[in-house]
């Protein structure tokens, strides 16, 4: 009887050998009485299945015994969370690939800081040569990315994050062949989810072709941004959960009717540059009721950290003007938050500007700040209305 001893082997051998419904073998001991349900568990538990690392652990699970190794081959949506780097095996990408069918897939591209030669690589491409596939030369190390492109695996494509940042390629490379990628997939997979893209280097009027992203990373390390392409950008992409945006300057106007982010979770962004209430609003902000506010000006800039206590949100604010009510008065578009706990940290070198604390008043009605410790006299300097509760309360 043919048998599957290897990864490599695996890779070698046609779609029936992954998917074989063979018996588990006929064994007394009480391992091989556990339910299959059971096993699977204990599987998600040892190998998160949605990370790399988890991924190579049921590798590894794999040759424990014939048992376990049946077990994992025949679950296809353990092996569904696809990860095609440049430090992973050709074949151990399309082993994954096999093993998962017919499941739909997961898949994360990182192509960052793409890879000098490997010890047992014996391509003579440059490195941007190797990250385009090259049928002529399949290299092990390399082209692993042209796996995905094949029907069978793409048409189960239905979520997937590309991570692209590189130094050996100049900004407008970078932005155009990671915009180009997503279109790639987005034209020839219509069900797949484009969840999250993060890129360094400059804007490019193709991110506006861009739908429905959950997570947008972007370092602007060039020239200004086109307004009216970034406010055509964020209205394709009112979903997002984790916006980061570093050193945007806009040309041209960008003001306009706010646009909402009601998913939003996670904000950051270099603030000095534009109030950004002129472009969006995050509408969760105003439904949180607890909330820390702490600073930090290490930096010679102050950094505002909104983190609701009881949701999950998070906002970073790097600023060199602004102060804490006009931060908050901007991204919530200057609505009544329902904000009804507060803790404040770190705000000794935060000074109070004048009519702040009648705004910050305003804002905080009938809000209780927990836990003021020794530092009381910020509660009454800089948000004098509020009512500070004890260590014991």
């Amino acid at each position: 009887m043919e048998t599957v001893n290897s990864p490599k082997t695996l890779a070698e051998h046609p779609q029936e050998h992954y998917q074989r419904k063979l018996c588990p073998p006929q064994k007394c001991d009480a391992i091989y009485k556990v339910p299959m349900e059971i096993l699977y568990k204990i599987f998600d538990l040892v190998a998160p299945p949605r990370t790399r690392d988890g991924v190579y652990a049921l590798l590894i699970m794999t040759h424990v015994c014939r048992f376990w190794r049946i077990a994992l081959i025949n679950k296809p949506q353990a092996w569904a969370t696809i990860f095609a780097t440049q430090d992973d095996r050709r074949s151990f990408v399309e082993t994954c690939l096999e093993r998962s069918y017919p499941a739909s897939l997961e898949v994360t591209v990182d192509a960052r800081d793409l890879a000098p030669m490997y010890p047992s690589c014996t391509c003579k491409m440059d490195k941007r040569s190797r990250f385009i596939p090259n049928g002529d030369n399949p290299c092990e190390w390399h082209f692993v990315f042209e796996l995905l492109i094949e029907t069978r695996h793409l048409e189960r494509v239905h979520a997937l994050d590309i991570l692209f940042e590189d130094l050996y390629f100049t900004y407008e490379e970078r932005v155009q062949l990671a915009s180009e990628s997503c279109q790639f997939f987005n034209y020839l997979s219509p069900q797949l989810t484009l969840r999250s893209l993060s890129s360094k280097g400059s804007w490019n009027g193709q991110f506006t072709k861009l739908n429905n992203l959950t997570s947008f990373i972007f370092h602007n390390y060039s020239s200004e941004i086109d307004a009216e392409s970034f406010r055509t950008f964020m209205l394709n992409n009112q979903f997002l959960e984790k916006l980061f945006l570093k050193r945007v300057r806009f040309k041209g106007d960008p003001n306009g009717p706010p646009i909402d982010l009601p998913k939003a979770k996670s904000f950051s962004a270099h603030y000095p540059r534009v109030p950004f209430s002129t472009i969006f609003r995050i509408p969760a902000l105003c439904n949180l009721s607890s909330l820390l506010i702490s600073v930090d000006r290490r930096y010679g800039y102050e950094r505002f950290t909104f983190s609701a206590t009881g949701d999950d949100i998070a906002l970073t604010v790097e600023t060199t003007r602004n102060r804490l009510t006009e931060v908050w008065q901007d991204l919530t578009g200057h609505a009544q938050p329902n904000i009804r706990h507060v803790r404040l940290d770190n705000l000794e070198d935060l000074p109070p500007a004048n009519g702040e604390g009648a705004v910050a008043t305003t804002l905080f009605t009938n809000t209780q700040v927990p836990h003021p410790g020794d530092r009381s006299w910020i509660y009454t300097t800089l948000l004098p209305g509020l009512t500070a509760r004890s260590e014991g309360a």
